[in-house]
């Protein structure tokens, strides 16, 4: 799964070859789609041109709107930017309850999605436009919907008070940073033993298993107990190993 950060806007992606049956639909609509970008906005500011009337419109609340991006065969770095993309490891029930949640803001009639066609003044560069289920206003802005999609996989986000991209950006990078300790632990415990012994089978399940809100409290009793990742590492492989610590 992706966090994408456009501007002011935050989108979650996904590749189209994961989409499961809640997502299906919008990517059958984009074959030739490498990944698929999922937002939410305001229904009258995003198809009537934006401007500062519905902007204020916008505020005290009103219909949401599905919007997704497709960018082709292109990497999602090539076309945001490095810096603008984040990506975040889920088990197979995290990318179901994720996508079951993104599912459940399209509106639908008679059993389908339904997809809106933008008009000239239509806001953002958005590949398609879809009726929602969900409302928008100034306390439930495009931002709020991205951190709740991230709450829906039981990852270690907030979106209590999160109006702007920057209020969720910040735990993005924090989930990023969890990723990475966690990783770093993984390898120090295949350097240190047999990739025939029992730690090498346990580090595996690791890989595939854990969930990344345990990684973000790993990392946490990581730095209150060891002071650094290598110290840690060496007492839990050595204690996998029998070694002494």
């Amino acid at each position: 799964m992706y966090v994408v950060k456009r501007g002011w806007h935050i989108d979650i992606g996904i590749a189209r070859a994961d989409a499961q049956p809640p997502l299906q639909p919008v990517a059958a609509a984009f074959p030739e789609s490498r990944y698929l970008l999922f937002g939410f906005g305001d229904r009258r500011y995003l198809l009537q041109g934006g401007g500062v009337g519905n902007s204020v419109a916008a505020l005290w609340g009103g219909a949401g709107l599905v919007m997704v991006t497709s960018i082709g065969l292109q990497q999602l770095e090539q076309v945001f930017g490095r810096d603008s993309v984040v990506q975040v490891e889920l088990t197979p029930q995290q990318m179901s309850d994720l996508q079951g949640f993104i599912g459940r803001t399209f509106a639908t009639r008679d059993g389908a999605i339904v997809r809106v066609t933008p008009g000239p003044h239509a806001v953002g560069s958005f590949s398609a436009y879809y009726e929602s289920a969900q409302r928008y206003s100034a306390l439930h802005t495009c931002n709020t919907w991205a951190a709740e999609v991230l709450q829906s996989a039981d990852l270690p986000v907030s979106s209590s008070g999160v109006e702007f991209a920057s209020q969720l950006w910040h735990q993005v990078q924090r989930l990023e940073s969890a990723g990475a300790a966690l990783g770093f632990l993984v390898r120090r415990c295949d350097r240190r033993v047999s990739p025939k012994g029992r730690i090498a089978k346990r580090c595996a399940k690791v890989r595939v298993s854990i969930h990344t809100a345990i990684a973000g409290r790993l990392c946490s009793s990581i730095r209150r107990l060891s002071g650094s990742f290598a110290s840690c590492a060496d007492v839990i492989c050595a204690g996998e190993s029998g070694d002494s610590p």
